[in-house]
C-alpha cells in the first residue's frame, strides 16, 4: 500500500540550483499514459525512465552538494582568513591601546612633574625676587651710610685743613719767636728724640760768642722732666733745684718751662763765664 509520490526535481535559476517541489511534465505524461498498466507495488524494473530521471536528479544534487560544499568550504576559509586578519587587527589594536595607556600614564606623570617643576620655578623666582629686593634695600642703606660717612669725612677734612692752616700759622709764629731768641739770645731748640729736646745757648761768652752751652731735656713718664747730657756740666745742686721747681709747677703754668730755661742759662753764665766777661 505505497502511494506514488513524485520526487522533486531541480531547476537552475540565475546560475543557482533550486529544488522544485512540482513533478516534471515528463513524469506526469508518463504516469498518465501508462497508468492502466503501471503497478505501484511492483519493484522497479531496470532501464526504467524513472531511474534515469532519479539518477539525473541525484547526479545534479550530488554535483550541487559538491559545488555547494566547495563554495561553503571556500567561504569558510575566506571567513577564517578574514577572522584571522580581524584577530590580528584586534591584537594590534589591543597593543596600540596598551601603548596609548602607557603614553597616557607617562603624559600624566610628566604633567605632574611639570606642575611640581613649575611650582619650584615660581618659588625660586619669588625667593630670588625677595633676595634681590633685600639686596637693593641693603645697597640703598649702604649708599646712605656711605654718603653720611663721606659728608663726615669732608667735614673732618675741612676741620683738619683749618687746623693745619692754624698750626702752620702758629708754627710760623713759633719759628719767628725762636728766630728772635736765636738772634737776640743765641737760643736754639732741636728735637733729639720723642718727648726729648736739646737746648743750645750761644752769645754767652763775649770773647767767644759762638761757644755753645747745651743740655737735653726730656719727659720720663710719671717722674716728669729730667736733664741729661749737660755740656758743659753745671752744679748738680743748682740743676736739681731748677728741675724740682719745673716738675712741681702745674701743667697749666706755661711760664715754668721758660723760667727753667732762663735759670739754666744763668747757671751756664755763672759757672763758665767770668764776671768780667758777663
Amino acid at each position: 500500500s505505497t502511494a506514488f509520490a513524485a520526487r522533486p526535481t531541480h531547476r537552475v535559476l540565475d546560475g543557482a540550483e533550486l529544488l522544485d517541489p512540482r513533478p516534471s511534465n515528463r513524469m506526469a505524461v508518463a504516469v498518465a499514459e501508462g497508468s492502466t498498466h503501471f503497478d505501484f507495488t511492483s519493484l522497479p524494473r531496470s532501464g526504467c525512465w524513472l531511474d534515469e530521471v532519479f539518477a539525473g536528479s541525484d547526479d545534479r544534487l550530488s554535483l550541487w552538494r559538491k559545488d555547494r560544499t566547495q563554495a561553503l568550504r571556500q567561504e569558510v576559509q575566506r571567513a577564517m582568513r578574514e577572522l584571522g586578519r580581524e584577530r590580528n587587527g584586534l591584537d594590534d589594536l589591543a597593543t596600540d591601546i596598551a601603548k596609548t595607556r602607557h603614553l597616557q600614564a607617562d603624559a600624566a606623570q610628566l604633567h605632574i612633574e611639570g606642575q611640581h617643576l613649575g611650582r619650584a620655578v615660581r618659588e625660586a623666582a619669588a625667593s630670588a625676587a625677595q633676595r634681590s629686593e633685600a639686596a637693593y634695600q641693603a645697597r640703598q642703606c649702604f649708599l646712605q651710610i656711605e654718603e653720611a660717612r663721606l659728608a663726615e669725612l669732608r667735614d673732618e677734612e675741612r676741620v683738619l685743613a683749618e687746623q693745619d692752616a692754624s698750626v702752620a700759622t702758629r708754627l710760623k709764629e713759633v719759628e719767628g719767636f725762636l728766630g728772635l731768641y736765636r738772634d737776640r739770645l743765641g737760643l736754639t731748640l732741636v728735637r733729639a728724640a720723642p718727648q726729648t729736646v736739646q737746648v743750645t745757648f750761644t752769645l754767652l761768652d763775649e770773647e767767644a760768642p759762638e761757644r755753645e752751652f747745651s743740655f737735653t731735656l726730656g719727659l720720663s713718664g710719671a717722674a716728669g722732666y729730667r736733664v741729661t747730657a749737660c755740656s758743659p756740666a753745671v752744679q748738680s745742686r743748682r740743676a736739681s733745684a731748677l728741675l724740682h721747681q719745673l716738675n712741681a709747677a702745674q701743667p697749666s703754668e706755661a711760664s715754668a718751662l721758660l723760667v727753667f730755661v732762663c735759670g739754666m742759662r744763668r747757671a751756664f753764665q755763672a759757672e763758665h763765664c767770668s764776671p768780667s766777661r758777663r
